[in-house]
């Protein structure tokens, strides 16, 4: 399967113009009205960094990031269905933890033959991250650092680096990188990000959102958003909210199949190079 998925990612990628090149857009809509309307820009930045800090579950922040992935999709097919082709955008999960799960994914309208899931080690999260930018593979890479149940040890200045490596590669291209934190992670050292967004979840059918820093200075105070929200954007009933750790609520399902090291990963990077 997973020599498979390779060789399509490869065929596909020799058959696709770079994301960034001859593109006009520069911000990514959600497709729901409400989370589209608490951002500054009314959508998500392609070219730059968005952080999205959890305080408590970080359920909603899972599914704000798999949401953006679902519009990413949906966008290209319906810009390649109006020139008469076939198109959709790679997007990819760094899931170090293997909390993400494939059913869960699938409900909320994501095109799983579109979605890399990479499970590294966490020491090399950084690496692989900047790996998958720099190759210009991806429209929406979400790189997950929450943790299954406790917090990850991360390296601050480590992450200073990586951050500002990330907005470098994507800088140009029609890319948008989302990196889930908590707020108890990166106290002494604020990561360099485009924007952050705050999410709490205040009880089970609600939770918070707050543009706590925007580039160009837009901030924002606390909105409260339904969690039915993801049920149906985009137009896809789902009835789908994910848990702290990123499961499916109310069942038991198995995981999605992902690439656990990085040798796939060099050898995705490689069929992307051009000359």
């Amino acid at each position: 399967m997973r020599s498979e998925a390779l060789s399509s990612l490869r065929s596909s990628l020799e058959r696709w113009t770079p994301f960034g090149q001859g593109s006009s857009t520069r911000v990514l809509s959600l497709g729901i009205p409400a989370l589209d309307a608490a951002l500054p820009h009314r959508g998500l930045a392609y070219g730059g960094v968005t952080e999205l800090q959890v305080r408590g579950s970080s359920g909603s922040a899972t599914s704000f990031a798999l949401c953006a992935c679902r519009a990413a999709q949906q966008l290209a097919s319906s810009t390649s269905a109006s020139v008469g082709e076939s198109r959709s955008p790679w997007c990819a999960f760094i899931d170090p933890t293997a909390t993400l799960f494939a059913p869960g994914v699938a409900r909320l309208g994501v095109d799983l033959s579109r979605l890399l899931i990479v499970r590294p080690e966490i020491e090399a999260v950084g690496r692989v991250a900047v790996r998958i930018a720099e190759a210009n593979l991806v429209s929406v890479l979400v790189v997950d650092l929450t943790g299954a149940g406790s917090l990850l040890s991360l390296d601050e200045l480590t992450w200073q680096r990586t951050v500002r490596r990330l907005a470098l590669a994507v800088k140009s291209m029609s890319t948008s990188v989302l990196l889930l934190t908590r707020a108890e992670q990166f106290q002494t050292l604020p990561l360099p990000t485009f924007m952050r967004l705050e999410f709490t979840r205040r009880s089970t059918e609600s939770f918070e959102l707050r543009v706590a820093k925007d580039r160009t200075g837009r901030v924002s105070t606390a909105r409260s958003i339904a969690c039915s929200v993801f049920d149906t954007g985009g137009g896809v009933d789902t009835g789908v909210f994910f848990d702290g750790g990123g499961a499916l609520e109310g069942g038991s399902i198995e995981p999605a199949v992902g690439f656990e090291s990085g040798t796939d990963l060099e050898a995705i990077a490689a069929a992307r190079q051009v000359s």
